[in-house]
């Protein structure tokens, strides 16, 4: 991104960046709404640079057919999809607040120790919002089937008033994309933070929910002893430790 913030962007300013993946940039933004009020939002787009690849385009679709079906306490409430000047776009909800990540982190550099009674809070309403995406059906009552396959701190938000929400379904799944994609499952499932994948989904297997729920129980663990399980900096070893241990 070159261009000089703040930036309009259809009918938002895009007013700072708040971080950059290999394919995609988020911004804080501002939207004019009714009466002349202004509403702070989040603005997930496109690198300019990936915005011709047709596999990174349909896949940050699927990510806007899941989101925008979502509708829980415990999951970033995505508002609105669209494309402009031929870049897609998704706006979702600005959470005031901290990646449970972060939070560790500042955590453990205090040389202190995460309540239980925390841990147990967050790990509830986690679940709580992996449960109800994992039950989502379509209008005529078929289970979505679908799987986040990124459940980690990083895609965990606390914020200052104590919600706790999931973010990030940008390499999630449901069933009829599994079936759509059959014969890359492979190339498609090595995808996420390695440290919190299932070792189903980090040998590229078809997975289902338990694979979130398993994640999850990596978080708490890490939360609850202070200790990071399976980071490292090689990603092989990484694996193979997920994979074998």
């Amino acid at each position: 991104m070159t261009d000089e913030l703040p930036l309009p962007f259809g009918r938002y300013v895009l007013t700072r960046l708040i971080g950059e993946g290999g394919m995609a940039e988020v911004y804080q933004a501002s939207v004019r709404v009714a009466e002349g009020l202004t509403k702070w939002v989040v603005i997930k787009k496109i690198r300019t640079d990936f915005a011709d690849d047709r596999d990174f385009t349909r896949m940050f679709v699927d990510e806007a057919k899941i989101a925008l079906s979502l509708n829980h306490a415990n999951i970033v409430q995505v508002f609105d999809f669209g494309q402009i000047r031929g870049t897609f776009y998704l706006a979702m909800e600005l959470i005031e607040g901290i990646d449970l990540m972060r939070l560790f982190h500042t955590v453990r550099g205090h040389e202190d120790s995460f309540p239980a009674v925390i841990a147990a809070y967050v790990g509830h309403q986690v679940a709580s919002g992996l449960a109800y995406a994992h039950r989502k059906c379509d209008d005529y009552g078929a289970p979505l089937g679908i799987v986040h396959r990124d459940v980690s701190p990083h895609n965990l938000m606390l914020s200052f008033e104590g919600q706790v929400k999931i973010l990030d379904f940008g390499i999630a799944r449901t069933r009829r994309a599994w079936d759509r994609d059959n014969e890359r499952v492979e190339a498609e499932t090595i995808k996420g933070k390695v440290a919190y994948m299932s070792p189903e989904q980090s040998i590229g297997k078809l997975v289902d929910q338990r694979s979130d729920l398993y994640s999850l129980g990596v978080v708490l663990y890490e939360l609850l002893t202070g200790e990071l399980l399976f980071r490292t900096r090689d990603r092989m070893k990484a694996l193979e430790r997920v994979r074998t241990e």
